[in-house]
């Protein structure tokens, strides 16, 4: 893709799979090396490409963005205890010490960089500690990202019945599967997923849904060890 977006990864000797170094390439286009860039861990929505090009585009910016395939150990995708604009139950990563899971890092400019954490007022941004080790794939011993930061929730993640971190679904399953697990949910945002959606456009709703997430106890802190926010200098 010419604007640099797609990639599904590097191959093991640093390389763009279409077979030209990648760096190689952001020089061609007149963009910023990986060594000026800073690696962030996308969960949820983030690792889309229409996602990318959407807030490069808000903020002013014809960006270019890599985006590769890692694996990352300690890590899972939970869900964040709060409700977007949208009345989207979003993804927030949770420590799960014996997980490995499969996802993708951006390789962010400075400029894309602050145009991204000006689009995550509900999450910070920490560089996550080596207990994470993050990965290029494929394959089981692919090259380390080291410096990768990742965005967590600032409202904390939900559990599930069983006291596990609840896993990211689909929404209309994950939204009637809250609703059942709280049915008092169901007075303030409805009975159906759509009716839910609806409802959250109002932001008393989301408010009030925040609430009744902690009220039932459903509400934990995402346990990851990570060092400082890097927005905060």
């Amino acid at each position: 893709a010419s604007d640099g977006l797609g990639w599904d990864g590097l191959d093991s000797d640093g390389s763009v799979r279409a077979g030209k170094p990648l760096d190689r390439f952001l020089h061609e286009q007149g963009a910023p090396p990986l060594a000026q860039r800073t690696p962030v861990l996308s969960v949820g929505s983030n690792a889309s490409p229409a996602q990318i090009r959407r807030k490069m585009a808000n903020a002013g910016l014809q960006a270019v963005v890599p985006i590769t395939r890692v694996r990352v150990h300690g890590l899972v995708v939970g869900v964040s205890a709060h409700v977007s604009k949208p009345g989207y139950v979003p993804a927030t990563p949770v420590a799960e010490p014996a997980a490995a899971s499969d996802m993708w890092v951006l390789w962010l400019d400075p400029a894309a960089l602050r145009a991204m954490d000006g689009t995550e007022p509900n999450y910070q941004r920490i560089r996550l500690s080596s207990r994470y080790p993050v990965r290029l794939r494929p394959g089981p011993l692919g090259l380390a990202v080291r410096g990768c930061s990742v965005y967590i929730s600032r409202h904390g993640h939900l559990i599930d019945r069983g006291g596990k971190p609840r896993t990211l679904t689909d929404q209309a399953t994950l939204i009637a599967g809250l609703l059942a697990d709280v049915p008092a949910l169901m007075t303030l945002a409805g009975t159906t997923p759509g009716e839910w959606i609806r409802r959250t456009r109002d932001e008393g709703v989301r408010d009030g849904i925040r609430a009744h997430f902690l009220a039932a106890g459903i509400v934990r802190q995402s346990g990851i060890d990570g060092g400082r926010d890097p927005r905060r200098g």
